[in-house]
């Protein structure tokens, strides 16, 4: 049993919805921006060989993409990130045929809700 001060998020469920007009309030901006900011701190204090080859911009466009696709999971205690995975659904056939051709696994798309596999990027944690 989990205790209740720890917990697991998958982040799209905790954001606000994309508004029909493409436009976010200003709050709503603010906190995705803290959220996207918190995870990007994270990752560059506690998982330096993970994304060794990111930019602080690349790295904070990565989680944002993740964020938003609702592909980021997020653990907690006591309201203190202690880990965070990132995840992409894709065809299985894809992931291969990308990597047999040396090209990257993960690819900046969304997913078309037909996939069969899980491409786990990264998994990280203290």
């Amino acid at each position: 049993m989990i205790p209740a001060q720890n917990s697991v998020h998958r982040d799209a469920g905790n954001l606000p919805p994309v508004p029909s007009t493409g436009k976010w309030e200003a709050q709503d901006q603010r906190a995705l921006a803290d959220k996207i900011r918190a995870i990007t701190v994270f990752c560059l204090t506690h998982c330096g060989r993970c994304f060794a080859d990111f930019t602080p911009p690349k790295l904070f466009r990565y989680v944002a993409f993740h964020l938003l696709n609702g592909t980021c999971l997020r653990a907690e205690h006591t309201d203190e990130l202690k880990a965070v995975a990132f995840y992409q659904p894709a065809n299985a056939a894809e992931i291969i045929a990308r990597d047999q051709a040396g090209e990257p696994q993960f690819t900046w798309s969304q997913t078309k809700g037909c996939e069969d596999s899980f491409l786990i990027g990264q998994v990280m944690g203290r």
